[in-house]
């Protein structure tokens, strides 16, 4: 930047020479004209030299950005930066401090106010019996964008993920696998902290106090396996505009791209979004120092929609390969999607909620259906190809053995269901997500196999850590989920059984379009509270009867009274435990 001021400041004389003072002989029109043109030629080679060394200055920092419009399905009009970053194994820079004592929480344990904690006297006496690996695990973190959890061949026989349901049955799928609040940045920001929004504090698109905040963003896990020797990549979705590279001390190799399915890839190339992810996330396996360990997240921005256009299935934008695939089925509507829309409170039929608007752009009509979900489906499927395309690179490396894969979303999508569209409110299709672990530490009996017990996104940081063998910040609010399946880690479940329930929260971002809310999820009950709703602030469901929802049980109150006046009292309970806020947000006043 100070070769770039100095070469701009080098050419301002000539650029805006000093005016002629009022006794200068007067030119004639023709050497006016003359200076105007050398003016004009001197502009334009002072900016083409200012284009250059920065070309020069990226390619030589490893970094170049292309600045694209593009439009999300959580903002509605922003800028979209591609960014290619490739961090060398000497870099260090990790934005700390000399002589600055980062460590000092990091072997604390997790803090979670609704649960028994496991404490490090129960880690330290569990570690005798523990059979040590032979290394420490490399990452693989594969993160795709609006993901609903029976959006799985294995689930749903029309959907086709082949080589993801081959892995789940090399690992364990996770069927009830839940995200804290369901939209796509808050949830990413969980993901790197473990924590619930309201401690993670990034509330808004452009205020990623995670990442913005040095402080903060040392303690999120990427940071804590680089400061344990790690080599970190990120590759794909980021969300949040500030694109934290390597010579700010972030990832070592960083490489975003969102916004679209398809890209313009130099020189004169046409790729689809998750084509994209494993070509940069094959660069990366190759590049890598080659001793030491890794961790990659890669971040799908499919089967997520984009744009707002209204024409059917205008939105979703898959190959022509994987679209074929399903071009002469007809799929079945969800029985929900009409009357359950009349089911819901009428603060969601007042014409201003986003999800009902989004359902009229997506799935008003049977072709609009169809066309749209024909379409997520062609995106699944190549996300399906697309992760199958770098777990190959990791298997040619000979690495597959000591890789930790994980699989999973950031949060749902109804696809029409309740008559709506898009996520943020806490029915399942919103809030429930995939989740698929290949742990090469697994035991075989393990391999196929289905656990049905309540994993959050929160985890995630934990688990992820436990593969390097490193304990979670007291700030991480999660479970490690390799106690529900490493034998040796099983025995902390019988002081410290795993969780029943858990608190759902969507923070009050904007009440007219989005509701805030608030919930208590069981495996069978849920209460959902709207916190700013007065005349319809809460619901009950038996989630066992009614899995769709369609039956508020509060209208029933003398037969289910009892279950009801126990569940409010331990949701707000919880909330006050968590401290979970329900009033308006300003992000900026948190600087």
């Amino acid at each position: 930047r100070r070769r770039h001021e100095t070469i701009i400041l080098s050419l301002i004389p000539m650029l805006h020479p000093p005016m002629q003072g009022p006794t200068s002989t007067p030119q004639p029109a023709t050497q006016r004209l003359e200076r105007r043109q050398r003016r004009g030629k001197l502009i334009i080679v002072g900016f083409t030299v200012v284009i250059v060394l920065s070309l020069v200055n990226a390619h030589l920092a490893g970094t170049w950005k292309l600045l694209v419009p593009a439009v999300d399905e959580d903002f509605v009009f922003d800028a979209f930066f591609l960014n290619k970053s490739y961090g060398r194994p000497d870099d260090n820079h990790h934005g700390i401090d000399q002589g600055e004592d980062l460590n000092a929480n990091d072997t604390n344990v997790n803090a979670n106010p609704h649960r028994a904690d496991v404490t490090q006297e129960d880690r330290n006496a569990n570690e005798e019996d523990e059979p040590k690996h032979e290394q420490k695990l490399n990452v693989l973190l594969l993160y795709a964008d609006d993901w609903r959890w029976d959006m799985l061949g294995s689930v749903n026989p029309a959907v086709k993920t082949p080589f993801l349901d081959s892995l789940a049955s090399e690992g364990i799928r996770f069927s009830h696998n839940f995200v804290t609040s369901s939209v796509c940045w808050l949830s990413r920001a969980t993901l790197f902290t473990g924590q619930y929004f309201n401690r993670h504090k990034s509330y808004k698109l452009r205020c990623p106090r995670f990442s913005f905040n040095k402080d903060q963003w040392q303690h999120t896990w990427p940071a804590m396996l680089q400061r344990a020797g790690y080599y970190l990549g990120h590759i794909g979705k980021w969300q949040y505009h500030d694109y934290p590279s390597p010579d700010k001390g972030y990832f070592n190799y960083s490489n975003y791209f969102e916004g679209q399915h398809w890209y313009d890839v130099f020189p004169k190339r046409k790729v689809h979004g998750s084509d994209l992810c494993a070509e940069r996330a094959i660069e990366f396996l190759e590049k890598k120092p080659k001793d030491i360990n890794w961790a990659l997240t890669v971040a799908f921005y499919p089967p997520k929609p984009t744009g707002s256009g209204t024409d059917p299935g205008v939105q979703y934008q898959p190959t022509d390969e994987t679209l074929a695939a399903f071009k002469n089925i007809t799929i079945k509507e969800p029985f929900n999607m009409t009357e359950a829309f009349n089911r819901l409170p009428s603060f969601f039929r007042k014409g201003r909620n986003t999800g009902r608007g989004r359902w009229t752009e997506r799935y008003r009509t049977p072709l609009h259906y169809q066309e749209s979900m024909k379409r997520i489906y062609a995106l699944v499927y190549g996300l399906d190809r697309a992760i199958e395309n770098i777990v190959k690179k990791v298997k040619e490396l000979g690495e597959y053995e000591n890789t930790l894969i994980i699989v999973t979303a950031d949060n749902g999508m109804f696809h029409g269901a309740h008559g709506l569209a898009g996520k943020w409110f806490p029915y399942q299709e919103s809030i429930r997500v995939p989740l698929i672990i290949r742990d090469p530490r697994m035991p075989a009996e393990q391999a196929g196999t289905v656990e049905d017990s309540l994993t959050l996104n929160i985890d995630l940081a934990n688990t992820v850590l436990s593969a390097s063998e490193i304990s979670p910040h007291q700030n991480m609010q999660g479970r490690d989920i390799t106690e529900l399946y490493l034998p040796f880690k099983k025995k902390l479940l019988k002081d410290h059984p795993w969780r029943e329930e858990f608190l759902y929260a969507f923070p009050s971002l904007d009440e007219d379009h989005m509701p805030s809310s608030t919930a208590l999820v069981r495996r069978k009950w849920k209460y959902i509270r709207w916190p700013r709703q007065e005349n319809e602030p809460h619901l009950l469901f038996n989630l066992e009867d009614d899995p769709l929802e369609l039956n508020d049980l509060i209208k029933n109150a003398t037969v289910h009274g009892q279950v009801l006046d126990e569940m409010i009292k331990r949701h707000d309970e919880m909330v006050q435990e968590l401290e979970i806020p329900i009033e308006e947000i300003d992000c900026e006043q948190e600087y």
